[in-house]
């Protein structure tokens, strides 16, 4: 039994009868455009910051080869892979 009483089942229940009631009415498209818009901003901050985590913690070698590993997984047709070198760099250099 939960805290309040509840089985976790009713508890669950609630919770999404009150995401329900609280996004009655609202623009889910908008809301969803806005937060893939800022995820897709936010993305080169947070890459940057694992690649010079991962240099401080292990080594540039090991930033290289994982910058060489994200480069292959994305379309090179777009300019990726340069993108990705321009990423890599800075966390070991």
């Amino acid at each position: 039994m939960s805290p309040s009483g509840r089985g976790p089942r009713a508890a669950l229940a609630a919770v999404l009868s009150g995401i329900r009631t609280g996004l009655a009415g609202r623009d889910l498209a908008l809301l969803a455009a806005g937060l893939t818009f800022y995820a897709g901003i936010a993305i080169v901050p947070l890459l940057v910051l694992a690649l010079g985590l991962t240099a401080w913690l292990t080594s540039a070698v090991r930033v290289e080869e994982l910058g060489r590993r994200l480069a292959e997984l994305l379309p090179g047709e777009l300019g990726a892979p340069d993108a990705v070198a321009r990423l890599v760099e800075p966390a070991w250099g």
